[in-house]
């Protein structure tokens, strides 16, 4: 009677023996595999700043799992694009156009331990923020170095080679940060923006802003090619009038190429900031031609 109760007794042992085991050993892997994913948050982000002033910017990495000791993720600024650079026409890949004489970001960012979040500082200064064209904003992108501690989201543009002897014309594109940062804009009349937000097409879209008299007094555009998304943002300050929009598309299919729809977008804010949408559309054939007054 007692021998059977040790026989079965000792199945039972056994399988809590290996459970305690497991448990352990599956502790130990998470906290030292490198299958922890990080990423940046939510970007891109609009950041408005007065001239020749310096600003902090919170930036935030996350991890999907918590671990017992801290982790220190490596950061970089990401200026250049080996795609772009094969591709002058096609300005895919969102790099860094500010001046790095006006910002500076951190080599690192921890993530305590227990913690799922770690946050950086970015200093930026209000200086040099308009670009030949005269167009104000500028980006500032931030990349998460590879590592074989952690895992970061990643994509590949370009032509991704399927066999070794295939030659390799892509670019890994990792999670990544993206600030843009404007001047704001000081008008005591009128404050009008354009905003051009382009399909896949860019280099068919141009508008131009003629006053009373049909003179010019703004224009932009062409774009960049195959970057839908692209354009501009352009602030203008104008007295009291009578003004004229047109927009114009050179293959004549407006600014919604069947995939991503463009569009651009006139508005008009007053001193707190409150914005009044004068036009917006995308949806038209060679040009559209908008008539207001201001006020």
């Amino acid at each position: 009677m007692k021998l059977n109760k040790i026989f079965l007794f000792l199945p039972v042992l056994l399988i809590s023996i290996f459970t305690l085991v497991s448990c352990e050993d599956d502790s130990v892997d998470k906290a030292s595999t490198p299958n922890d994913l990080v990423s940046f948050g939510d970007y891109p982000q609009v950041v408005g700043i007065n001239s020749g002033e310096t600003i902090q910017i919170e930036g935030k990495v996350y991890a999907t799992t918590t671990t017992s000791s801290d982790r220190v993720i490596n950061l970089q600024v990401i200026s250049q694009s080996l795609y772009n650079d094969a591709n002058p026409a096609d300005q895919a890949v969102a790099i860094t156009t500010a001046n790095p004489d006006y910002f500076s970001v951190p080599a690192t960012v921890t993530i305590p331990a227990g913690s799922r979040e770690g946050v950086f500082q970015v200093s930026v200064t209000g200086l040099d923020l308009y670009d030949e064209n005269g167009v104000n904003g500028k980006r500032i992108v931030i990349g998460i170095v590879p590592s074989t501690d952690y895992a970061s989201n990643a994509t590949y543009i370009g032509t991704h080679a399927v066999l070794p002897t295939d030659v390799e014309d892509f670019e890994v594109i990792s999670d990544r940060m993206v600030l843009k940062i404007r001047e704001n804009f000081l008008c005591s009349e009128n404050h009008i923006t354009v905003q051009i937000f382009t399909d896949g097409y860019g280099e068919e879209t141009s508008w131009e802003l003629y006053d009373a008299d049909l003179v010019l007094i703004a224009s932009g555009g062409p774009y960049a090619t195959a970057t839908p998304g692209g354009g501009e943002t352009r602030d203008l300050c104008l007295a009291d009038g009578h003004y004229v929009f047109v927009a114009y598309d050179a293959f004549g299919d407006g600014m919604n190429d069947g995939t991503n729809a463009g569009y651009y977008k006139l508005s008009k804010y007053d001193a707190e900031g409150t914005e009044t949408v004068i036009a917006q559309n995308g949806t038209f054939a060679t040009d559209e031609t908008v008539e207001f007054d201001l006020p």
